[in-house]
């Protein structure tokens, strides 16, 4: 009975609301110039510049040049876009199973790093410490699993179209 005059009360649900708002307001002010940056440096091409910087440090986990921007929007971006350019690059051929696996891998663990990070940040976490935890984890553990996971050929790429016209027919 107390819990339900609890609800019932008039400061309970304005105080919900109001402490809704200003989540959602903390949120907008820092998603939206976010969104607006990236959108500027996805224009001028940056990511472009940023995955050939890139494409010799993803091949110690046996990613090639191509998997190294899907790898690098994932992270930047997030891991929606990101997904995006997997299944994009992966339709086109470019990726084998193992390299698939090992870029979901690192952006389970580390995707979204501007995004996420200043929303921690927002609400008091430390961006930095958080930023080079999550990337030395990504790190680690991709490596760990490259040394474990079957390598397959480049002739062997994953045929994302055929997957899922497989998974069409039986259901």
């Amino acid at each position: 009975m107390v819990i339900l005059n609890v609800f019932m009360s008039e400061a309970f649900w304005q105080e919900a609301f109001y402490g809704s708002l200003s989540l959602v307001w903390t949120v907008v002010k820092v998603v939206i110039p976010i969104m607006i940056l990236l959108e500027i440096v996805k224009d001028l091409k940056w990511l472009d510049k940023i995955s050939e910087f890139l494409a010799p440090t993803v091949r110690i986990f046996g990613i090639s040049k191509e998997g190294a921007l899907p790898l690098v929007v994932g992270m930047v971006i997030g891991i929606a876009y990101g997904a995006a350019v997997i299944i994009h690059a992966a339709k086109e051929g470019k990726l084998t199973t193992r390299e698939l696996q090992l870029i979901i891998l690192f952006l389970v663990i580390n995707h979204s790093v501007i995004e996420d990070n200043f929303l921690f940040y927002s609400v008091g976490a430390n961006f930095w410490a958080l930023f080079f935890v999550r990337l030395f984890a990504a790190i680690l553990v991709t490596f760990i699993a490259s040394k474990f996971l079957k390598d397959t050929s480049a002739q062997d790429p994953i045929n994302l179209t055929e997957e899922i016209e497989k998974k069409d027919r039986c259901c």
